[in-house]
């Protein structure tokens, strides 16, 4: 590498690192009791009431409690149930953590944000997992689709039976996941077993064959051996330009601004294009299918953590939410 080659990647480094929080305060990231080795520094897990949820804190300090859905809230009256409800639910958390590192969340993010599957949110190491609950507040739950395959905790998300088709999770459809003409960015980080079958990785899709609605994230083939990752709008589908050695786990993303949509793979566009017409609609009454197209697709082998952010989100604070996810869950440069 040469010193000016050099000097431009460092540079971007030290921009990207202001997002890194290695030692968040006490009160601002949220953990399980399944996983309390997760807060950072001297940082307890706190549990809150009697759920499986808590609350990074300082020795000797308290923090407001947090209850996340269906997490064993202690009962309410009605005018507090009430109230609750009007302020729309629990909030999404200010920050990510995962394997040491933290990572704030913007406001505009936090605001937007419709989906929010993260490793903190699920039971112990080998447990089988019928629910992933949803922490962006929106109460989109991620079902698990196979009684008889269900998936498994491994330390960085669940793994999935590749070996049997429709193992992945379904959320049920919701206002909240139709993003309608709007911006959006969707992002799973997920492990393939294998780069010669193909797997839709996301999708929520009227299955129409022409003037389809429809947002997908897959692996397809482009030989009988190789392939690349596809992003699909409707009936525009966004291709990688070339081959990528597939990789064990990579963050996929696809996002639209306006009327243009990128297809990114670890913080990198490999792919783009421009709607044949402007304000094409993506809305449907189907459900969002993660880790498999449908009840008989071809799985992923693993599903670290899902993001969909309805609304416009800057391009370099999206960067540094995928330099983030590739460092915490890939540890390795793209």
């Amino acid at each position: 590498m040469s010193s000016s080659a050099a000097l431009t990647s460092l540079t971007a480094l030290l921009a990207l690192a202001g997002c890194f929080q290695l030692s968040p305060k006490s009160c601002e990231v949220l953990c399980s009791s399944a996983q309390g080795s997760e807060c950072p520094g001297n940082l307890q897990c706190v549990i809150q009431g009697n759920s499986a949820y808590g609350i990074c804190t300082a020795p000797n300090s308290s923090c407001t409690p947090f209850y996340p859905p269906d997490a064993g809230m202690p009962a309410m009256d009605a005018s507090t149930a009430d109230a609750d409800a009007d302020a729309g639910g629990s909030l999404p958390p200010s920050m990510l953590c995962h394997n040491g590192a933290c990572f704030t969340l913007p406001d505009a993010v936090r605001a937007n944000l419709v989906l929010l599957l993260w490793p903190s949110n699920l039971p112990a190491v080998g447990s089988s997992v019928s629910v992933w609950a949803d922490q962006s507040g929106q109460g989109n739950d991620a079902h698990a689709l196979a009684p008889t395959a269900m998936p498994k905790v491994i330390p960085d998300g669940v793994q999935l039976d590749s070996t049997q088709a429709g193992t992945g999770f379904v959320v049920v459809n919701s206002p909240s996941l139709d993003f309608g003409s709007g911006d959006f960015a969707v992002i799973i980080v997920s492990g393939l077993a294998s780069s010669a079958t193909p797997v839709k990785l996301l999708r929520k899709s009227d299955g129409a064959r022409t003037g389809s609605r429809q947002i997908g994230i897959e692996w397809t083939l482009s030989g009988t051996v190789t392939g690349r990752p596809e992003g699909t709008l409707d009936d525009t589908a966004v291709v990688a330009s070339m081959d990528i050695a597939q990789p064990s786990v990579a963050a996929y993303t696809l996002t639209r601004s306006t009327d243009h949509i990128e297809l990114r793979v670890n913080e990198a566009v490999v792919g783009s294009d421009d709607l044949p017409m402007p304000g094409l609609s993506t809305s449907n009454a189907e459900d969002l299918y993660l880790g498999t197209g449908s009840t008989v697709g071809s799985a992923a082998d693993s599903i670290e953590a899902v993001i969909a952010i309805h609304g416009s989100t800057d391009s370099t604070v999206l960067t540094q939410l995928e330099v983030f996810l590739r460092t915490v869950f890939m540890k390795s440069p793209p």
